[in-house]
């Protein structure tokens, strides 16, 4: 499930450059990055109903922040995304 990103008051006067944060650093997020991400967190907090395995649960997180990085415009606010 993704959520847009709806800044609240708190957050709200320091987001105001996401589109520039996107252009910037979303085409550095790719596959790779993220599997060496995800290798660094520990088995046991992967393990649970959800997944046979935590190399099953790190392959899921690489494809669903893959899918996530990829469609910024999707949960950005409208005109953040690059």
């Amino acid at each position: 499930m993704h959520r847009a990103y709806r800044p609240t008051t708190t957050c709200a006067p320091y987001a105001t450059r996401l589109a520039d944060a996107d252009a910037e650093l979303a085409p550095r997020i790719d596959r790779e990055l993220l599997t060496e991400v995800l290798a660094l967190v520990p088995g046991e907090w992967l393990t649970g109903p959800d997944f046979d395995t935590p190399d099953a649960a790190r392959a899921a997180y690489v494809d669903h922040l893959a899918r996530r990085v990829a469609r910024t415009d999707a949960w950005l606010p409208a005109g953040s995304a690059a």
